[in-house]
């Protein structure tokens, strides 16, 4: 009741003011403030109802652990992310900076393989990459 007054309240100063509740700040600062979360360290897609890993970051726990490109995830804690989203499947992933982390990967046909890594702080540059093309034009990609 209290969110509803609130919100309505916020409806009549402008388009823009939003309120927060302290139960949702987390995650309100994990999307909205910080480029920066405890992490693994790796990029993920979904496709047909299973998850692959789609990056995996230099130097932080999933390149350390030894987590590749093209590897299927299927259970994250134990818990088994086959027909989750790409949005349920990060959240399981990100956490508290120096949280443990179990993954099951399966790579190519091998047999499923099991990795404990260490989540850490994941800082992404909002310009992951720049530079020069043909001498005169610049090139930014942002993350």
């Amino acid at each position: 009741m209290v969110k509803t007054g609130v919100d309505a309240m916020l409806d009549g100063l402008d388009p823009y003011t939003e309120f927060v509740p302290e139960s949702e700040i987390e995650d309100y600062k994990l999307h909205y403030v910080s480029t920066q979360y405890g992490g693994i360290g790796a990029g993920i897609f979904a496709r047909e109802g299973k998850v692959y890993v789609s990056d995996v970051f230099e130097g932080f726990p999933a390149q350390k652990a030894d987590i590749r490109a093209g590897d299927r995830l299927i259970k994250v804690n134990n818990v088994e992310v086959t027909g989750k989203t790409n949005d349920q499947v990060s959240a399981l992933l990100k956490g508290s900076k120096g949280a443990s982390i179990k993954l099951l990967v399966k790579r190519g046909d091998a047999e499923p393989i099991e990795r404990n890594l260490v989540r850490d702080e994941i800082k992404q540059p909002n310009v992951s990459y720049y530079g020069m093309v043909e001498g005169q034009y610049g090139l930014h990609q942002t993350g």
